[in-house]
């Protein structure tokens, strides 16, 4: 690939705003097309009519204002744009201040309660020096079970910091970053080329497009324009994996496309952003000295978006051939992993420290699992089966090698909002009874006020249902048999099926996180929630007329609605102190052969797919087999190494010694014989010969995002980033 000659080098600190024209449609563009006085080609044109004194800019996707020259006001400028400036310079104390930045207020950090409303709190003081990695002080660094030895062969990043575009990006230090810039103008947005590795990659800021109000919509208008690129055939392998980021922001990551294609990973990228943009490749300008190859074997794309407002989104790729993604151990495969998974980014002004976390294998297998039994009448035999199912659940549980307990919950539900058992968190996920609009209660009663049957949990007790909310059946998680039966036989014959958010209520019931108390999961234990029931989720059906009975698949749209209704369920279950995995017995979409199913469970299916679980008939002729193979597939899922606070994939490092921390060998990143690091769980996995073994001790040290850990002593009041009430638990705020 040719070089580009850049204005700028380094890593960029500064942007301008991109514009393009609206209405008029000049020279002797095609239809539909205009002259961008950018780059003086023609782009597509904009269908956005903007007012007086504003012009369409392509960098934000809308209007923006224009100044005396009739040129687009860079909001976020501070300096000339034909000025060079150092991009490896941190902010001085003499520096004006980003005009977008929020007021710095020192007494509003984050994760403090009492912040005035009116000032939200800022990342960083943009008036003082301002360096990413922060290490932990040796004489005071609190590490877990590790010594302060184990993290010093911890290498620091490189960050690609963009201030306009509020971004900060964790990459190989080894790889090469660019500024991308146009004729005279600077977007927020960096390359980035690893030539040794093989793999191309860019981070741009820019302003969701129309129509756009979601992550997950990004992404799909991403691989669209991917699969439009001229002489491309792209297949899209992921939707990606709808995810909430260790800064509270929604994210789409882990998308997929492969493109049957001879060119270089970086050629690629170069023809996506200029989708991006609307402009020609041969208008962004950038330098590299060397470049990742083609191979032949066509190219595979990962991406993430992450929806930061309805004026900001942030898009991170990465490029590499289909032949280096594939390999097992390849550090293209991992780069591409790390740039698109959930871990590598965060806000302009946060800061990296250290971290270690070291303890038998042993200790580590720790799983905690909810069962959510519908017992309505429909379900009797099946509830009568798993109770009898006790015994050999516990001899699968226990030939597992894992801790386990097991506790039951119902799906009973009434007035759950004042049930001040739970916390108000988790009651202000449910709707407002006023401000309530759903599916309709389907059988009206003239002259009675059907409003309670409409609104979720609200329900009178008349016709089946009770006020248990979530709470854990008699004395909570057990590894008794006959106890865990009883608990299934406790559940009440309810007329409603509040299956999956009545096991997120237990969790909630079942927080803060606490050993040796039956009744809380357990401080390292992982977290399962098993739903069972032929009825899709109550609140889904309260909400939708549509997703009731056998409707097997949805449009396009109900699917947009299904997916923004439950967004507050999931991110409580995604939450870092939860990372809930669900799975669950029901009438999965698809399955057309499922006689004495009720409704085909599209809501349940789609936390299912979202926290990584598995799913499994409820019409299968053996349901304890069936429940068996979910129990075995959730230890499989949850006996990983769940990290502390949102680590670095990329700086994970794993020494596997003896139990008394001796003959270390380190163990290789591996997705065929070695560890992985799962985003979504937040844990580390194991395959293969190089497994460590039972009573062997592993020492974790690794990077991570100095605000997913939040120190604390016996008396702290703890409050997490997202005022979450919380709980400190061996010196974390959990």
């Amino acid at each position: 690939m040719m070089q580009r000659i850049s204005l700028y080098s380094g890593v960029l600190l500064l942007g301008l705003w991109l514009s393009g024209c609206t209405d008029e449609v000049g020279g002797d563009c095609p239809d539909g097309q205009t002259i961008s006085p950018v780059t003086g080609e023609c782009v597509t044109q904009s269908t956005t009519t903007c007012g007086p004194g504003e012009a369409y800019s392509s960098t934000v996707g809308g209007c923006v204002p224009v100044g005396d020259d009739n040129q687009p006001v860079d909001t976020n400028q501070n300096q000339d744009p034909n000025q060079n400036q150092d991009p490896n310079q941190n902010q001085g104390p003499n520096q004006e201040p980003n005009q977008n930045q929020d007021p710095y207020d020192p007494d509003c950090p984050y994760h403090q309660p009492d912040c005035d409303d009116d000032t939200p709190p800022a990342p960083w003081d943009p008036t003082g020096d301002y360096d990413p990695f922060q290490p932990q002080d040796p004489s005071t660094a609190v590490y877990h079970s590790c010594e302060t030895s184990d993290v010093t062969g911890l290498q620091a990043p490189q960050f690609v910091l963009s201030n306009p575009g509020k971004y900060l990006l964790a990459i190989s230090p080894t790889a090469s970053v660019s500024p991308l810039s146009f004729t005279a103008v600077t977007p927020r947005a960096h390359f980035i080329e690893h030539a040794d590795d093989g793999y191309a990659g860019f981070i741009v800021s820019i302003g969701p497009r129309s129509g756009q109000s979601s992550a997950q919509d990004v992404a799909d208008w991403l691989f669209e324009e991917i699969d439009e690129i001229p002489g491309y055939a792209a297949v899209r392998e992921g939707d990606g994996m709808n995810y909430r980021a260790h800064d509270n922001y929604r994210a789409s990551i882990l998308n997929h496309a492969s493109v049957s294609t001879s060119a270089t990973p970086g050629e690629v990228r170069d023809q996506i952003v200029s989708r991006i943009y609307g402009i020609g490749v041969s208008d962004m300008q950038y330098t590299f000295s060397d470049t990742a190859t083609a191979d032949g074997s066509g190219i595979h794309v990962t991406y993430k978006t992450v929806w930061r407002s309805d004026d900001e989104v942030i898009i991170v790729g990465g490029i590499t051939t289909t032949d280096r993604k594939n390999q097992h151990d390849s550090a293209a495969r991992f780069a591409l992993q790390d740039l698109a998974g959930g871990t590598a980014l965060a806000l302009a002004g946060e800061t990296m420290t250290d971290d270690c976390v070291s303890l038998e294998l042993r200790d580590v297998t720790e799983v905690d699992i909810i069962v959510s039994l519908d017992a309505s009448g429909s379900m009797s035999d099946v509830q009568d089966s798993l109770m009898g199912f006790a015994d050999e659940l516990v001899s699968v549980l226990n030939s597992s090698d894992v801790d386990w307990r097991v506790a039951v919950t119902g799906v009973d539900c009434h007035n759950i909002r004042d049930d001040e058992a739970l916390s108000p968190e988790f009651r202000d996920l449910w709707p407002d009874p006023d401000d309530w609009e759903g599916a309709g209660f389907p059988i009206p009663f003239p002259g009675f006020d059907m409003s309670d049957f409409d609104t979720p949990c609200r329900s009178p007790g008349m016709i089946g249902n009770d006020d248990n909310n979530g709470r854990l059946m008699g004395s909570g998680f057990s590894t008794d048999p006959g106890v865990i039966s009883n608990h299934m036989g406790m559940v009440s014959t309810t007329g409603l099926e509040y299956t999956l958010t009545m096991g997120l209520a237990a969790i909630d019931h079942s927080l803060p996180r606490t050993d040796n108390d039956p009744m809380k999961i357990r401080t390292n234990a992982a977290v399962v929630v098993i739903v069972v029931t032929d009825e899709n989720e109550q609140i889904f059906k309260d909400a939708f007329s549509w997703i009731q009975g056998e409707n097997h698949s949805l449009s396009a749209s109900q699917r947009q609605e299904l997916e923004e209704f439950a967004e507050p369920f999931l991110g409580f279950a995604q939450r870092p102190d939860i990372s809930a995995t669900i799975f669950g017995l029901y009438w999965m979409p698809g399955d057309t052969n499922c006689p004495g199913g009720i409704d085909v469970s599209h809501g349940i299916d789609y936390f299912v797919e979202q926290t990584g679980g598995q799913g499994d008939s409820i019409c299968s002729p053996n349901i304890n087999q069936s429940f068996q193979d979910i129990t075995d597939a959730s230890i499989d899922v949850t006996t990983g190494l769940r990290l502390i606070g949102n680590p670095l994939a990329s700086s994970i490092r794993i020494d596997v010694t003896e139990e008394d921390g001796s003959n270390p060998v380190e163990l290789a990143r591996s997705s065929e014989d070695g560890f992985d690091f799962d985003t979504l769980v937040n844990s580390l996995f194991f395959q293969g010969p190089s497994t460590p073994d039972i009573g062997e001790r592993l020492v974790v040290p690794y990077l991570r995002w100095n605000r997913t850990v939040i120190p604390c002593t016996g008396d702290t009041v703890c409050q997490t980033q997202d005022n979450q009430a919380a709980k400190c638990v061996q010196g974390i705020c959990q």
